[in-house]
């Protein structure tokens, strides 16, 4: 055979091999073996970590939280949420008995709070805001130094990533955490001053944990139950508490110096400077943010009427008799006329609550409620949030207690029966109830309004 011949069949076969074989043959190829990576250290940990987080229900958001199988709550805070303004509302639930609180009340004063963080510990910290020094004054620096935010509670970080860090905050939502707990340590004064001894109890852990949680653009919503053994063995205690973190505007509404002229609610504050001849109190009334919007502002300053860009709404509980649902609305839009003469339209509305939205939670902060309470109490109450800085109100809640009824007869008859005889008898005709309704849902809106 010719050399050449022979020199080019390992080239022909070469060439070959990539041409489609025949139908029934096949080539073989040969297996590729990717080399297996081991991690070690701090990226194994966190590998780890997220690994046990797998499984459990998360919710993104504000904070993106995990809620294990475990019923162990972790918030991922990554590094843009430190140092924000937020505040804490603490609010009932649902509870087994109503001796000192009722459902959607506030078990304390909201708590104005900011997070920072080392390489270890998340630090959550109560942020003071009763005094004050203007930013430019040379006594600011010593101002700092003495009135530091506190550090209210540290969080060991589980783990960390790109994003931020994870925390667990089981113990402090769902355990027995003093400042945010229902039971409050008894004033020794409240009995010889004519106050109720609330409930005394021991916090019993293996009837309590974290119920659910969810989490939203500005704001986290934890629900938790806690229970508690009361000195009566045959009286234990258990309440579900709404735990709300709100992120705050991080432009504050202006405030407004409060005038005693006039009926506001307000807060007390104290302002240092090296102008004045010592520290001056002053106040600053609670109030809500309504602006006109920006289309409508020349209008607004012409002293035209005009809608706010925000109205303010309540929701009324689904619980409330319908024949008084009416009067409760009523009351609440009354209000209207008041803020016409501020220069604002339908500034306030009554809805009911929303029956196909699943987004809407009455515990939710986000929603002002008129709520329903069953209890033997005969009264109603108009509390409502602010934000400390400024006053701001942020929301509110009007608890009506089922036995307004036997406060309303009682008054309206000592009041006006000599006058009027449609109250000179036992029951009032619902006319005259639904008028009476009317005036208590008036009065309480008032209060939360400021």
């Amino acid at each position: 055979m010719d050399r050449r011949i022979i020199a080019l069949i390992p080239l022909v076969a070469t060439m070959l091999s990539g041409v489609l074989l025949p139908q029934g043959i096949s080539a073989k190829k040969k297996k590729v073996t990717m080399p297996k990576v081991e991690l070690s250290g701090a990226a194994k940990d966190s590998a780890d970590f997220m690994k046990n987080l797998k499984d459990a229900k998360v919710c993104k958001g504000m904070f993106n939280t995990y809620f294990d199988k475990k019923n162990k709550l972790w918030i991922e805070l990554p590094d843009s949420v430190l140092d924000c303004t937020y505040l804490l509302v603490n609010r009932v639930n649902s509870l087994s008995t109503t001796k000192d609180y009722v459902a959607g009340q506030m078990a304390c004063n909201p708590m104005l709070i900011r997070f920072t963080r080392d390489d270890n510990n998340v630090y959550l910290h109560l942020i003071q805001t009763a005094s004050e020094v203007p930013a430019d004054d040379p006594i600011k620096a010593s101002f700092d130094r003495n009135f530091v935010d506190p550090v209210l509670k540290a969080f060991k970080i589980a783990n960390k990533n790109k994003d931020g860090v994870f925390i667990d905050v089981t113990s402090f939502f769902g355990g027995n955490e003093k400042v945010i707990s229902p039971i409050k340590e008894a004033n020794p004064l409240a009995k010889l001053l004519g106050g109720k001894e609330g409930i005394k109890g021991t916090f019993y852990a293996d009837g309590s944990s974290i119920v659910s949680v969810k989490s939203f653009p500005e704001n986290v919503e934890i629900k938790s139950r806690l229970a508690y053994t009361t000195s009566s063995a045959t009286q234990p205690y258990t309440v579900v508490m709404s735990r709300s973190i709100v992120r705050l505007p991080d432009e504050p509404m202006a405030m407004r110096i409060h005038d005693n002229r006039v009926g506001y609610f307000s807060e007390l504050k104290n302002k240092y400077s090296s102008s004045t001849d010592g520290a001056k109190p002053y106040e600053v009334i609670t109030r809500h943010r309504l602006e006109p919007r920006d289309e409508d502002r020349e209008a607004y300053f012409a002293g035209k009427l005009v809608e706010p860009k925000k109205k303010i709404v309540f929701y009324v509980d689904s619980a409330f008799p319908e024949k008084w649902r009416g009067a409760v609305k009523e009351g609440i839009e009354y209000w209207n006329t008041a803020f016409e003469a501020a220069g604002f339209k339908n500034a306030i509305e009554a809805r009911d609550y929303p029956a196909d939205d699943p987004d809407f939670d009455p515990d939710d902060i986000r929603y002002s409620c008129v709520r329903y309470c069953v209890t033997p109490t005969a009264n109603a109450m108009g509390p409502s949030y602010t934000d400390p800085r400024t006053g701001e109100i942020l929301g509110a809640d009007v608890i009506w207690y089922h036995n307004i009824l036997v406060l309303v007869h009682n008054w309206r008859f000592t009041q006006t029966a000599a006058v009027d005889p449609r109250v000179r008898t036992k029951v009032f005709a619902d006319s005259v109830m639904y008028e009476s309704l009317t005036y208590v849902a008036a009065h309480e809106i008032g209060h939360c309004l400021g």
